[in-house]
């Protein structure tokens, strides 16, 4: 019962004990972690460690789509240490294991660590090195180069680590986490809801003709996303992929296709060019065990919302774009487990032998690692973009809600570009 005076008034409120008690859904705390369980699963990653010839592994919080919040399947820093805040970054070597961890969570992660093998590292409080300067220090000492999964890797983190004076890291295209994670769960395939025009206010041929337009004045003929909220805002659909995050798994390549350069007549953009979008999607997927009639259900929905939207979709990105289509937008639907880094330039070069590409800020490492002369992924990170023209970002819309690029996080001043010279080999 809380009591409380509001000016000549008392009055009283009384917290239900459903309500009292009720937390956050996520990951679970760990109730039957113990440091056993910690110093097994340490001594399972250093196995593998010393049979790749690795000094140490970055255990990242994220999963590939920079999301803070993720599904189980990805919670590898929770499983390994047992910590289970939202932000954090493990570093385990031959003889330390550190977690990175900033003040929201310093009093939980002493307790979900202690007693363990693990040594909590304070973020940002005196005397307490980041990660990259105490790898910079230490690193004559380890037993080779410190390993990551370049799928969880962005690239402001790789120019951190550059700029402290670390050497190179090891790509690792699998995760060594995974390799050591027995009853690993699965990855979601929830059902991918779409989102009407009177709830979203803008529909996705709009939002697809806008950006079309805003990689025209950057001087880009594509880009590559994979942060979800922008990918669900963008295609106005949603998804439970993620608990308590209305998200769906999913990448999307959108490039600006004919147009002034003599394709199609119409145009998504404000320049005359059409706007292709190829959206991957983890629900297409399916559990393996899917009829075709339930895959063919799947894909009649997503073509009913998205022609609704005033788009029209194709499963074949090879097809040319519907010209009858008024507004020269299009979206090719294809599974989530087809999309890396070949799948990615594939789509770019589609309709440009030697496009300009501009990288979503959150594109991960996993690009970077393949030689794509086009992202030039082998150096890390690229120039910044000059800031665009303020007249790219719209005014209120009518229901009142921002429709500025995913309710202004799709900032293109931080997004990178790089032209292409020519084609990868």
């Amino acid at each position: 019962m809380l009591h409380s005076v509001r000016g000549s008034s008392y009055y009283s409120v009384t917290l239900m004990p459903s309500v009292a008690k009720r937390k956050r859904p996520g990951v679970p705390i760990p109730s039957s972690f113990t440091p056993l369980d910690a110093s097994a699963r340490l001594a399972s990653l250093r196995s593998v460690l010393s049979s790749r010839s690795l000094g140490g592994y970055v255990v990242p919080s994220a999963d590939a789509h920079s999301s803070e919040y993720v599904s189980a399947v990805d919670a590898r820093r929770a499983w390994l240490t047992g910590f289970t805040g939202s932000a954090g970054l493990a570093l385990v070597t031959h003889s330390a294991a550190l977690l990175w961890t900033d003040g929201r969570y310093f009093v939980q992660a002493a307790e979900q660590l202690g007693g363990g093998p693990w040594t909590l590292m304070k973020m940002h409080e005196p005397g307490v090195p980041s990660l990259e300067e105490y790898v910079a220090k230490e690193q004559r000492c380890l037993r080779g180069p410190i390993g990551i999964d370049p799928a969880l890797a962005t690239l402001s983190a790789t120019k951190a680590w550059a700029d402290k004076g670390c050497n190179p890291c090891a790509l690792i295209e699998s995760n060594l986490v995974d390799e050591v994670w027995t009853h690993q769960p699965e990855r979601p395939a929830a059902a991918v809801v779409a989102r009407t025009l009177a709830d979203s206010g803008e529909s996705v041929s709009c939002k697809l003709g806008r950006v079309g337009s805003a990689l025209g004045m950057s001087g880009c003929d594509g880009i590559v996303l994979n942060a979800l909220d922008q990918i669900c805002w963008l295609f106005n659909i949603r998804g439970a992929d993620i608990e308590c995050n209305p998200v769906c798994f999913a990448y999307a390549v959108v490039t600006r296709t004919g147009g002034a350069d003599g394709g199609d007549a119409g145009g998504g953009g404000a320049d005359g060019k059409s706007v292709r979008a190829t959206l991957y999607l983890r629900w297409l997927d399916g559990s393996g065990t899917e009829s075709e009639a339930a895959e063919a259900k799947k894909k009649k929905a997503l073509d009913e919302h998205f022609r609704s939207e005033g788009c029209a979709t194709f499963n074949d990105d090879t097809v040319d774009a519907d010209s009858s289509t008024p507004t020269g937008v299009s979206v090719v639907l294809r599974r989530y487990a087809d999309f890396n880094a070949e799948e990615a330039w594939r789509a770019l070069t589609l309709h440009h032998a030697s496009p300009a590409v501009m990288l979503e800020r959150g594109i991960r490492a996993s690009h970077m690692s393949h030689p794509i002369s086009s992202l030039h992924l082998s150096h890390a990170f690229f120039p910044h973009v000059p800031p665009p023209p303020p007249s790219i970002y719209p005014p209120v819309s009518k229901s009142g809600v921002s429709s500025t690029f995913c309710l202004q996080k799709w900032r293109l001043l931080h997004l990178l570009s790089q032209k292409v010279a020519s084609p990868p080999p």
